[in-house]
């Protein structure tokens, strides 16, 4: 089975150029601003959704370099260009020119200026302007200095001359070429007279420019670009890949369908030779460089020796024997050369590599999503679309393809890697049907249904197919669009992909259309509206290939969101994906990312419920409450956050300072927040700071103690709003010297039986808190210097008094000391929103909720106030949602009930504070019932600290809190079964950490 899809660069770009030429479009003068649909109508926005895995997610088509080698910038179909440190390898910048829908946005050229200071990059860059554009970027900053407009087609290539004194263009369409100056970037010079496109324009130290067209000629120009010679290409007809020896006296013509290389005189276009490719008879060598001292000749493209598209090498100039290294996954796409013998190469995977004088591997960046291209993988499926499972490839760090599976459940919200047991009841894709021959489906650009063919867009190539129960629909997955069929072969709709889509699956009920796509991801479309799109996942392959098998999936970074902006995410997934925002014509792009709005739309409950019949009257009801992403995203600015000093920090002893320049973008400032490898630690507002006639930029500075070992320190700044946020900023702090102190344990105990509110009241929450308040202080006796956990019971458990108990604990705790928090009493959900009762609570409307709960945001920041980084949240709540109204119980339309709902709730509030968390949602009746006194959580949760939990048998009688999750994981359902018939499963985050939190007693049973 071969699992690479080998693009023909030429086709890669012909079928845009072809698109381009026959698509009228209205000359505007912005941006356009209609990039997805919502629930309804279409709406008018200028913000797109985009992957950002921190690499390229799909081809890379062109790279540039700076003259003296320091600088590399790939351009890629996925609308960006990259700048990446070469002698690091690390990524500096991602530019973000405008974009538009389809294939408004992506890059197939891209140059670096000689000194590096300047990158030049085009493609199918309309962007509403009615013309095609080169964007010019100043590579230190990002930003958009110029735009060159009018360009009557897709510009392919670019290159700036030695001298930096001119830029030239290939286009697309038969539209020739084009020269500017680069003082002035006024046009000096044209040919239009070319039969195709353009693909690539070199020059030479002397000035003259050779060009390459898919008319099959060879072009070559003097310097005031009077056309020296035009010759056909001998011997094949589609030249791609041309370049001038460093002395300008030859030239290499690779070609797109054929391993041949020609080289030609640099004065006539002569045919001088030709290197001996005899032996390589797939494929093609589509891209050539020579070395800088013009003594090696290398070529590659399609043509793999073996497995993988390999570089192949002559010496002596090209008269020389070939040496032949594989060096990508994909179609090598550019190639470059540095001083010393080193070469850069840009490839299909997407990938990029520096390789060293012997061809040897010296950094790059490889392909970090999760690939879905290799024939023989499957996209199953159940009836309702529900649940889905898929496989997929992912590079490992051995640069070994990795086979896996990912199973994602929305009824029992669970996301799981290589699960142990295979579904049966999951259908895979069906190519065959009675009555239906669909051939020439595979790859291929006419497939036909009973011998008659579907007719697709000029060069559009069909990937993948499945087959409706009963034969009366097809669905049709191809490298531009999703397109669903009738059984007689007429067109039900058809909807752009985001990338090429590799798998598709109907549910068997015919509600969805599912596809996993190129760029990585995995969405679920309506059949019965259109093909609009209601949910997507995206994983992060990388991470996966890093990691060793066999891990849980919640190590592994991961984000599912919906087209209103609502998500879910694991493991910072939320990083992952984002809405680019076009800001005019002129101006630079900005992606804002998902965690940057996540305090108004991370919502769990709502993601999970995606798929369900009553969604859109839900999303419709949030976005109410939370605003719409459009809105609140087309005017609004985060602040900006600039570090002062370098991102990687090594301090002598326990004090850190981080210090920035926090400046107001012209939507004000408000809270600043802080956290310590992933703990929220601190906030503060700056509203009363910034505002009219007050400076909009000032430094700022934050003190943190820090223990011995390694650190991530992170701030980030709200708007005055406090609804959009900026991106983190971050430092990687190394700090030396031994820890200041032995660590205390600090808790909080809060439990209510009894409420104010009788109809509320509870059998067990008092007597939990009060005997969870006991046992760890016995558990903590002897590990910790001094153990202070105080019990807040019944009318001790005001919202007044759990604030102050906060305070005199964030008094005394320090930084390596340990912190607990117990709640035991009712927990509501309002809007996604986390809701502990206070005793004193007394429900009348959702805003006396909100005035008089102990919410997320308010938790949020007590927990922030708390300088102890080691933490860890317990919580023990039963559902309060039927005792307060319908009005509140989103519950009763979300699959599962009210415990998945409180679940999800719970989700959102662990990841505003970054705190461990261990909890239990119940329902009411068997709160009532309780076992031994105590709700059977906490019955389990206390056997464990009184030493049950200590299992590892090493003998230290330390409690650690993974061993504690582990014990409520296995005791809490098997107890919960014994005593009810029912399991009752506990949740567990424990973000990473595990530090004691007790110790075993002599004569307690682990």
């Amino acid at each position: 089975m071969s699992r690479d899809r080998f693009f023909p660069p030429a086709l890669l770009l012909l079928a845009v150029t072809l698109l381009a030429a026959c698509t009228a479009h209205t000359p505007t003068t912005d941006p356009p601003t209609r990039p997805f649909s919502r629930i309804g109508a279409m709406s008018h926005t200028a913000l797109f959704p985009r992957i950002e895995a921190g690499q390229h997610t799909a081809p890379i088509t062109r790279i540039g370099v700076d003259a003296a080698g320091r600088w590399l910038v790939t351009a890629s179909h996925d609308k960006t260009a990259r700048i990446w440190d070469l002698k690091s390898g690390a990524l500096q910048r991602v530019l973000r020119p405008p974009i538009g829908q389809g294939d408004e946005g992506k890059l197939y050229a891209a140059a670096l200026s000689p000194d590096g200071g300047l990158v030049a990059v085009g493609g199918w860059t309309k962007a509403g302007t009615g013309s095609h554009n080169i964007y010019l970027f100043d590579r230190a900053t990002g930003a958009l200095v110029r735009r060159i407009s009018g360009l009557p087609n897709v510009i392919h290539h670019l290159d700036f001359s030695p001298d930096g004194t001119r830029l030239a263009a290939a286009l697309g369409g038969g539209e020739g070429i084009r020269v500017y100056r680069t003082d002035s970037w006024v046009e000096i010079g044209r040919d239009p007279d070319y039969g195709a496109a353009s693909y690539w324009v070199d020059f030479d130290g002397r000035g003259r420019l050779v060009t390459s067209c898919d008319d099959g000629f060879i072009r070559l120009y003097d310097p005031q670009l009077r056309l020296i010679a035009r010759k056909k290409a001998p011997g094949r007809e589609q030249p791609f890949g041309v370049a001038f020896t460093p002395d300008g006296n030859r030239i290499a013509v690779g070609f797109d369908d054929s391993t041949a290389v020609n080289v030609l005189s640099g004065t006539d276009l002569s045919l001088r030779y030709s290197p001996d490719t005899s032996d390589m008879d797939k494929g093609s060598l589509s891209t050539v460089a020579w070395s800088r001292n013009g003594r090696t000749l290398f070529a590659a493209g399609r043509y793999r020796d073996h497995h993988n598209p390999s570089l192949v090498s002559w010496s002596k100039a090209g008269r020389g024997s070939a040496r032949i290294r594989p060096i990508a996954k994909n179609t090598v796409m550019d190639l470059v050369s540095l001083a010393g013998g080193r070469l850069v190469f840009g490839a299909g995977d997407p990938a990029w590599g520096l390789l060293d004088a012997a061809g040897k591997g010296i950094r790059g960046q490889g392909p970090t999503i999760a690939d879905f291209r290799r024939r023989g993988h499957v996209l199953r499926l159940s009836d309702d679309g529900t649940l889905a499972e898929v496989d997929f490839d992912v590079l490992g760090t051995n640069q070994k393809w990795e086979t896996h599976v990912l199973r994602l459940d929305l009824a029992q919200r669970r996301l799981e890697l290589d699960p142990d047991r295979p579904q049966r009841r999951l259908a895979p894709p069906r190519i065959r049907a009675s009555g239906l021959s669909i051939t020439d489906w595979y790859n291929k650009t006419e497939p036909k249904l009973n011998g008659n063919p579907l007719i697709l867009e000029p060069f559009e190539t069909s990937r993948s197919l499945d087959i409706a129960k009963g034969g009366g629909r097809f669905l049709l997955g191809t490298s531009w669009s999703l397109r669903l069929y009738k059984g007689n072969g007429n067109l039900i709709w058809q909807v752009p992909a985001p990338s090429e889509a590799m798998m598709v699956k109907l549910s068997g009920d015919g509600r969805w259309a599912v596809a996993a796509f190129g760029d990585g991801s995995l969405r679920w479309f309506e059949v019965a509206n259109r093909g609009r799109e209601r949910l997507a996942l995206f994983l992060d392959g990388a991470a996966i290939g890093a990691r060793k098998r066999g891990g849980k999936a919640a190590t592994v970074p991961w984000v599912l969101w919906t087209p209103e902006g609502f998500f879910h995410s694991a493991g910072g997934g939320e990083r992952l994906v984002g809405w680019h925002r076009n800001r005019g014509a002129d101006r630079a792009g900005e992606l804002l990312n998902a965690g940057q709005i996540g305090e108004l739309f991370r919502r769990p409950d709502l993601v999970a419920q995606a798929l369900d019949p009553g969604y859109p009257q839900l999303a419709q009801a949030a976005l109410k409450e939370s605003g719409d992403l459009e809105q609140l995203l087309a005017g609004a600015q985060a602040p900006r956050l600039e570090r002062l000093g370098p991102a990687r920090v090594r301090v002598a002893g326990p004090d850190f300072t981080a210090r920035f320049r926090l400046q107001d973008r012209g939507s004000g400032v408000g809270r600043i927040q802080y956290r310590v490898d992933g703990v929220l630690i601190g906030q503060g507002d700056e509203r009363g700071r910034f505002g009219l006639g007050l400076p909009n930029r000032r430094e700022e500075s934050r003190p943190f103690t820090l223990e011995p070992g390694r650190h991530r320190v992170e701030a980030r700044a709200f708007d005055r709003s406090g609804r959009l946020a900026s991106p983190w900023l971050v430092w990687e702090v190394q700090a030396t010297g031994a820890a200041r102190r032995q660590p205390a344990l600090h808790g909080l105990a809060v439990g209510i039986g009894p409420y104010q509110d009788q109809a509320l009241s509870l059998e067990y929450g008092d007597d939990d808190a009060a005997a969870f308040a006991a046992a760890l202080k016995a558990a903590g006796r002897g590990l910790f210097r001094a153990v202070d956990v105080r019990p807040l019971v019944n009318q001790q458990a005001t919202l007044t008094g759990i604030t102050q108990a906060f305070g005199a604990v964030a008094a005394k705790a320090g930084p390596e000391d340990v912190f607990v928090l117990f709640l035991a009493g009712h927990g509501l959900v309002q809007d996604g929103r986390y809701h502990f009762i206070p005793w004193d609570l007394r429900y009348t409307n959702r805003k006396a909720l909100r005035a008089g709960s102990l919410h997320e945001d308010r938790l949020r920041d007590l927990l922030a106030q708390v300088q102890a980084r080691k933490s860890l949240i317990v919580i023990d709540s039963c559902h309060a949602g039927a005792l307060l109204g319908d009005g509140l119980r989103l519950a009763a339309l979300y699959r599962g009930g009210a415990a998945l709902e409180h679940r999800a709730a719970i989700d959102r509030l662990m990841d505003k504070t970054g705190r461990a968390m261990l909890a239990s949602t119940t329902e009411r009746k068997f709160a009532l019932e309780g076992l031994d006194g105590h709700g059977v959580f906490t019955h389990v949760l206390l056997e464990g600290l009184r030493g049950r939990a200590d299992r590892l048998g090493n003998d230290n009688r330390t409690i650690e809190i993974s061993e504690l999750a582990d014990y409520l994981e296995e005791e809490v359902p098997r107890v919960s079964h014994r005593v009810w018939r029912y399991e009752q499963h506990p949740m567990r985050d424990l973000r990473g950490q595990s530090f004691p939190i007790g110790l075993r007693r002599r004569g307690s049973e682990p």
